[in-house]
């Protein structure tokens, strides 16, 4: 049974139109604003735009984490000052694990050797781009000028997401690895637990017969 319901599960997967990007790695989350960035990683502007759904990184217990390439303005921008510090600091070593991708090169900039006319900038600009602070409070993206997606949403990202997913989940099952009690393999752990009290049971009702 529990191996059955897992291949239909990769059933139903497979027969959605964007089963490419059905994945427990990725999730829909909502955006409402881009930062515009050269490739060299300056800034150019803030674009806000009406709430819509987009596919990122899935992050499971938000508190303590920061998301790939889409969050709120205190991990995207360090916006609220110091306070805002530790979740600026988990935004940029989450980039830091991906820095090996050629796409976010220009994001890298942003925050490096660009830094001033980077990140600094737009933070300066910030509220000025959005003047109502209940506007602020949403997703941040970021999108190349002479691009139209934006650079979490490129196919390269969202399948190092997914291959850096897997690994952990491999690595996890390695340490923890458990062996079906009835077929001896790990794709489908049923777990061998006593049944100390349905032995008692069976042994009230049934006398020696059990024991």
């Amino acid at each position: 049974m529990i191996k059955e319901l897992s291949e239909l599960g990769k059933t139903l997967r497979g027969q959605n139109p964007q089963s490419e990007w059905v994945h427990d790695a990725l999730k829909e989350e909502p955006i409402s604003m881009e930062i515009v960035i050269s490739e060299d990683g300056s800034f150019q502007k803030i674009e806000l735009f009406e709430r819509k759904m987009t596919i990122a990184e899935a992050i499971t217990a938000k508190k303590g984490k920061a998301r790939l390439l889409l969050d709120k303005a205190e991990e995207v921008l360090c916006y609220g000052g110091k306070k805002s510090e530790k979740k600026h600091g988990l935004f940029l070593s989450k980039l830091g694990r991906y820095k090996t991708l050629n796409d976010l090169a220009p994001v890298l900039a942003f925050y490096g050797e660009n830094k001033s006319n980077g990140v600094e900038k737009a933070l300066k600009e910030f509220e000025t781009a959005i003047p109502d602070e209940k506007n602020r409070k949403g997703n941040i993206g970021f999108r190349v000028q002479v691009c139209g997606e934006r650079i979490h949403e490129k196919t390269a990202i969202r399948q190092k997401i997914i291959d850096t997913y897997e690994t952990a989940q491999k690595e996890l099952l390695l340490k923890n690895q458990k062996l079906c009690s009835l077929c001896g393999e790990s794709a489908y752990p049923v777990e061998d637990i006593p049944h100390g009290m349905i032995k008692k049971w069976l042994f009230r009702v049934y006398g020696g017969i059990f024991h």
